[in-house]
């Protein structure tokens, strides 16, 4: 690496969060970087893109990048969460490149910037499991070339091409490991490949993501980075001569959404005929609630299924209050997956509900807490799941998958060999793990509207749903 100085602004799984985004932009505009990259991840979520996506309109949170001058995209997992045509206008309607190199031919694979007189290269590249979360097949014209090889292979034939001064990979993935060697990040599947591309002679600077952690070190004489997520932080590098810095800087405030989008949130849905709110989400993964009660009913009028499997979203606060406007529903499930409906054994059943009591664990004081919080490395408190329209019983100092007996369907008890209808969101049906036995079910049908949608349907209409 042979350069002068320079700045480097970098965002990543901003998801739709247009209010702080904003905040980001008036940051940008006082600090003027050198170069701005989005890590990927820029779109799916927050309640802008919501309704640009529900109005088939033009992207306010690309106009919004646009205006604040972004280099380059790097293709998340989640911008393929858009149909090809959503996809194909979005990218259609960016000022800058959306680039990643393990995709075929289907992007770009990096950029050149000259600064200050110096070549400097981004190299974009996804994590290759972006299939396996593809929910609709909107992935299945596109390969995925294995992240780290394709880095590998590449990297050294476009340094001879461009002629570099500073090489700069930004991948949407993350790392297996803490990089200070403490915690073990995921389930060692090979989703994410950080360690193998810091191995990759040449990098000088690694951009991650994915994880939504904020990292910043520097490992095998490469700095690495990852800014956060959610809009509530971004990361400022500063390149001076042989050295690499990065600060991860907070983001406080969150400007007004536009005022379309606020109004839209602000319609009145429906009356339920009590609220459903909750707070405290680990009370409510230990005790139940009345709103997990109504959800389960709901899936089950909606699908026909005897059995209803759900998650909550890891917010401390949450539910439907009684009058209902859209941005609860919204808030209460927030992604477009669809219900499915699956013919699954009573053995895989009680399989997902003891996969699902392995999130908990006991102190040695018997107080139940998150198992992560017991024992490092294992299940991530997100991967709850609820199930209704069945009763068990539950040993919480027994192993974990040896917890669950006397499982019950209605009044019968549960038969390994006796199938059995399981309604489930579209995302959990995938049968990613720990789930896999989703994967392995008979899919019997699927509702052609996403769940907030449904749930929008059932409270206009006001039906009465007993919890």
């Amino acid at each position: 690496m042979t350069c002068k100085s320079f700045s480097i602004i970098v965002t990543s799984d901003v998801h739709g969060e247009y209010g702080r985004l904003q905040t980001i932009a008036q940051h940008v505009a006082q600090k003027k970087p050198d170069l701005l990259i989005d890590n990927g991840d820029l779109l799916q979520g927050g309640f802008t893109h919501m309704y640009d996506n529900a109005h088939n309109a033009r992207s306010q949170l690309i106009d919004l990048a646009n205006a604040m001058g972004y280099d380059a995209l790097i293709i998340g997992n989640h911008e393929f969460n858009e149909s090809p045509q959503r996809f194909a206008e979005l990218r259609e309607q960016s000022s800058f490149p959306w680039i990643s190199c393990n995709v075929g031919h289907f992007a770009q694979p990096y950029i050149v910037k000259m600064i200050h007189g110096m070549r400097v290269l981004v190299l974009g590249v996804t994590t290759h499991f972006t299939r396996k979360w593809d929910e609709r097949g909107y992935t299945k014209h596109v390969t995925f070339e294995q992240a780290a090889e394709a880095v590998r292979t590449q990297l050294p034939l476009i340094r001879a091409k461009e002629q570099p001064d500073f090489v700069i990979v930004s991948y949407h993935g993350g790392f297996q490991q803490d990089p200070n060697g403490a915690w073990q990040f995921d389930d060692g599947s090979g989703e994410n490949e950080a360690e193998k591309l810091l191995q990759i002679e040449g990098i000088d600077l690694l951009i991650t993501g994915h994880q939504h952690m904020r990292l910043n070190g520097h490992q095998n004489g490469v700095a690495y980075v990852q800014p956060g997520s959610n809009g509530y932080s971004y990361a400022e590098i500063t390149v001076a001569e042989q050295r690499v810095t990065a600060v991860i800087h907070d983001v406080a405030e969150e400007q007004p959404l536009p005022e379309a989008v606020q109004t839209w949130l602000e319609e009145q849905i429906g009356t339920l005929e009590k609220s459903y709110t909750y707070n405290g989400l680990l009370n409510v993964i230990i005790h139940g609630h009345p709103y997990i009660d109504w959800f389960h009913a709901f899936q089950r009028a909606v699908s026909g299924a005897q059995i209803s499997v759900t998650e909550l979203f890891f917010n401390e606060a949450g539910g439907l209050p009684q009058h209902v406007k859209r941005k609860d529903i919204l808030r209460a499930y927030g992604r477009d997956n669809v219900l499915v409906t699956m013919s699954m054994s009573g053995a895989a059943i009680k399989l997902a509900i003891e996969e699902s009591m392995a999130v908990l664990a006991q102190h040695p004081n018997g107080q139940l807490d998150y198992a992560l919080n017991v024992y490092p490395n294992t299940l991530q408190p997100y991967q709850f799941d609820f199930f209704g329209g069945v009763t068990y019983t539950c040993r919480w100092d027994a192993p974990a998958y040896a917890r669950v007996s006397n499982v019950y369907v209605g009044n019968e008890l549960m038969r390994d060999d006796a199938y059995y209808t399981v309604a489930v969101n579209s995302y959990r049906a995938l049968g990613n793990a720990p789930y896999a036995m989703y994967g392995e079910a008979t899919e019997l049908r699927r509702t052609a509207e996403t769940i907030p949608v449904l749930l929008e349907t059932f409270v206009k209409e006001r039906v009465a749903i007993s919890g």
